[in-house]
């Protein structure tokens, strides 16, 4: 028979850079209220990317990219350089144009992963789409022209007389924005407002010599329960 030799052979497998980053969805659309706080996360977005290499090769970094420059200036994306499977979170850098009172609705960016070729170039490999909804806030409150009004009247002024138009206003809108008016304070057995209008009427007759001042205050309440007062004299 013949002779056999053995050797031993190690067979090493080396990682190639051979699969991108991947977002979990190509879309995401969230809601998110105009008064969201500077710092914070975008709610809803709930964006991972996974890359399946090891090593080096599983490196990425991550950037933004819209059409509208503000976004530059509102969000920031964190990290910008990572590896593997990363949670990715938006966070809102500057709330100040988040205003849909102005007229702000909506805005979109892209959120995209880069990777670096061997030749040190980087290009984009994969990216997710953003649109985020601005919601309303309740973050105006109802404002009156003046601090104080003061009117004379005579006394035989007709009760549902018009005595004077008093009336809010708020830069809120729908229903944050409508207003709901109240008169309180010494004098309203003989003065009343409308409840959706303001405004100050004589609903009873008054008499002088019987009492020469009311001193009145209207106030008014918007639909998210912020509340204005101004003081009325008579």
């Amino acid at each position: 028979p013949g002779e056999f030799n053995y050797e031993s052979i190690t067979v090493v497998i080396t990682d190639v850079d051979d699969q991108d980053p991947e977002f979990n969805q190509l879309i995401f659309n969230i809601n998110v209220s105009e008064d969201v706080g500077i710092g914070t996360p975008l709610p809803g977005l709930n964006m991972v990317v996974s890359d399946g290499d090891v090593g080096d090769n599983a490196h990425y970094s991550l950037s933004l990219r819209s059409t509208d420059s503000r976004v530059a200036q509102w969000f920031r994306v964190e990290p910008t350089t990572t590896r593997g499977r990363t949670p990715v979170v938006v966070r809102v850098h500057d709330n100040s144009g988040l205003d849909f009172d102005k007229g702000l609705t909506e805005v979109s960016f892209t959120v995209v992963a880069h990777k670096q070729t061997p030749q040190g170039d980087t290009v984009e490999t994969s990216s997710s789409d953003v649109i985020v909804n601005v919601l309303d806030a309740n973050d105006n409150s109802p404002a009156f022209t003046n601090q104080e009004y003061t009117y004379t009247i005579q006394e035989d002024l007709a009760p549902g007389s018009l005595i004077a138009k008093i009336s809010a206003t708020d830069r809120d809108s729908e229903e944050y924005g409508q207003i709901q008016y109240t008169l309180k304070g010494f004098g309203t057995d003989k003065f009343g407002t409308d409840l959706k209008e303001g405004n100050l009427y004589l609903i009873s007759k008054v008499d002088y010599e019987k009492q020469k001042s009311y001193s009145l205050t209207l106030e008014a309440k918007d639909g998210g329960g912020r509340i204005s007062t101004v003081n009325i004299l008579i």
